[in-house]
């Protein structure tokens, strides 16, 4: 656990940066009045500084939830397809706006890890998960997963802090897997495997996640020890419009099958994907037609 002073000190130090950079923002954008209590849309900047200073206040704003208790986890739940199965859920997290509705999150990541903060956000969120579990061991049925950034899985410090957060807390690790995705894992197989070995070490599952996303070669499934499959959601979402969805989605159920690894399809939206995935031999379905996510009361803390 990170003490309050050590989080208060770093929340300064990175409003500090950010205040910075926003305040160029702001001036960039008082040199664009037009006299008429308007603003130019068009003052030349190029569109990729554009995008960094929304990015940057997109960070400004996660960072700022962080500090205000306004991170909160939450769970979706999985469906398992088959009788007796375990159950499962995966841990998300939501910001909490100024009207106190809780949003996705997507922008607000993209942007921790356009500014290398990713790799922190990772770490709190495993602290957060780990002490719910631990504080209310009976909220959960069956297995949690959460996910891993590519900037973590790469970092070998990172790599580090989170084996200790998982080695301090043993039974909570146990059940939990660990979801890495595709390109991470590709980026450098040696080094996924290794972590992947260090993961189950410990106690813990992984999952490959998002697969399918990329140029997915299947031939390197056998050489990563993993637990489950999680079918990319977009492949899933649209798979009933497209015969070559549809076919890549039963490609990979057999092939996990075959290779004695849980599948799960993503962005389960409606009751027809639910019967065709089941039909298709699907392990694990989840999305809007399975469950809602569903509010923990933990809070992610910086």
């Amino acid at each position: 656990m990170i003490p309050a002073r050590q989080r208060s000190s770093r929340r300064s130090a990175w409003l500090r940066c950010l205040t910075a950079g926003l305040s160029a923002t702001v001036r960039g954008v008082l040199r664009c009045a037009d006299g008429r209590g308007g603003v130019r849309m068009d003052d030349g900047t190029p569109r990729h500084m554009t995008t960094s200073r929304a990015q940057m206040l997109d960070l400004l704003t996660l960072e700022e939830a962080l500090g205000d208790d306004r991170l909160v986890l939450v769970l979706e739940p999985m469906r398992a397809t088959q009788p007796g199965a375990s159950s499962m859920a995966e841990a998300l997290v939501r910001v909490i706006d100024a009207d106190g509705v809780a949003r996705r999150p997507g922008r607000y990541l993209v942007a921790a890890e356009r500014f290398g903060r990713m790799k922190q956000i990772d770490i709190c969120i495993c602290e957060a998960l780990l002490r719910h579990l631990d504080e209310s061991p009976h909220s959960v049925q069956g297995r949690v997963s959460i996910n891993l950034s590519a900037d973590t899985v790469r970092d070998a410090a990172a790599r580090r802090e989170l084996m200790a957060r998982l080695k301090a807390a043993p039974a909570v690790a146990a059940s939990l897997t660990v979801e890495i995705t595709e390109t991470a894992a590709l980026g450098d197989l040696t080094q996924a495997v290794g972590l992947i070995e260090q993961l189950k070490a410990a106690g813990c599952h992984v999952a490959l996640d998002d697969f399918g996303a990329g140029f997915s070669n299947f031939a390197y499934l056998k050489h990563l020890p993993v637990d489950y499959l999680k079918i990319d959601g977009k492949l899933v979402r649209d798979m009933l419009r497209s015969t070559v969805d549809t076919a890549i989605v039963r490609s990979l159920i057999t092939l996990c099958s075959t290779l004695r690894i849980g599948s799960v399809a993503e962005y389960v939206h409606s009751d027809a994907l639910v019967s065709a995935l089941t039909a298709m031999g699907a392990d694990y379905l989840q999305g809007e037609a399975v469950s809602p996510a569903i509010d923990t009361g933990a809070v992610v803390r910086g």
